[in-house]
């Protein structure tokens, strides 16, 4: 598990890697969305492991860099 420094890293510095992968907001009662989020998971697995950022994409308004974006979650 990281460590808190490691998580700010994450959030403040992001940068993909073979073992960090960021993935925008995913529809996971889609099958799309879960096929997804496996295919990110085996692929770190087949790299020995790593991270998924769940809920960071690119916001090109502020020069490109990966912003947090919230969405309405059914009821």
């Amino acid at each position: 598990m990281p460590s808190a420094a490691e998580l700010l890293n994450l959030l403040y510095f992001p940068s993909e890697s073979l073992a960090i992968e960021y993935k925008s907001w995913l529809d996971l009662t889609d099958t799309a969305g879960r096929a997804t989020l496996a295919k990110a998971a085996i692929a770190l697995a087949n790299e020995g492991g790593g991270i998924i950022v769940l809920g960071m994409r690119e916001d090109v308004g502020e020069g490109g860099a990966l912003g947090s974006h919230g969405r309405d979650l059914p009821r």
